[in-house]
């Protein structure tokens, strides 16, 4: 967990990406960023990208020594196995989770991040509730997997937090830019050009946040 955060880190910081905290929580990991709206959709992919390469590296170099039988111990293979779980959970294409953000960097150019990142969290949050409708179901097959049912609240409760702070975090990404025209004095800016027949709300969807 720790090598897989400290991935986010360097590959934020190596695109000049400020990185205040990393939280760490019973479910995982948080590297909170600044402003990475403003980071290029390559740029989102490439930090978000640099977690699920660490923790496949750390999977390849742990069946490398089980292989080799260097450290041929039953706990190793049980991390490798939770490692390998975990790294497909968080490839899932839903947001908070990397595989969600890899996505969202993709569709950022096509759909606007404020949109991309709804729809994603919104995805996210149906993901968790089908993860806990197939727990429900196995366990009336006599199969039970508590683990299922927290990853999919887990999933529920992060999902909506991503949504519900959409609208705080363009505010912040707004912010931070009138913080940096006053420390640096000047910012390069793009020019819209608009027929005075065009509703303002289809204008404001040509903008980035």
């Amino acid at each position: 967990l720790s090598l897989h955060e400290l991935a986010h880190v360097l590959a934020a910081k190596a695109f000049r990406i400020p990185v205040p905290e990393v939280e760490i929580t019973p479910f995982g990991g948080v590297a909170r960023m600044e402003d990475m709206s403003q980071a290029t959709p390559f740029q989102q992919f490439m930090v978000a990208a640099a977690g699920p390469a660490m923790s496949w590296l750390c999977c390849l170099v742990c069946a490398g020594l089980l292989q080799l039988g260097w450290m041929a111990y039953p706990q190793l293979e049980g991390f490798l196995r939770w490692s390998l779980l975990l790294l497909c959970f968080n490839l899932l294409p839903v947001l908070p989770l990397d595989g969600g953000r890899m996505l969202q960097a993709i569709l950022t150019p096509m759909t606007g991040w404020e949109k991309a990142m709804r729809i994603l969290s919104t995805a996210g949050i149906i993901a968790g509730l089908m993860m806990n409708a197939l727990a429900v179901w196995g366990a009336i097959h006599g199969v039970a997997n508590l683990s299922l049912v927290f990853a999919g609240c887990y999933l529920m409760y992060a999902a909506n937090t991503s949504r519900t702070r959409t609208a705080a975090q363009c505010i912040h990404f707004v912010i931070s830019k009138k913080i940096k025209l006053e420390r640096e004095k000047t910012l390069q800016v793009e020019w819209l050009g608009a027929s005075g027949t065009l509703r303002v709300r289809d204008l404001f969807r040509r903008l980035s946040p």
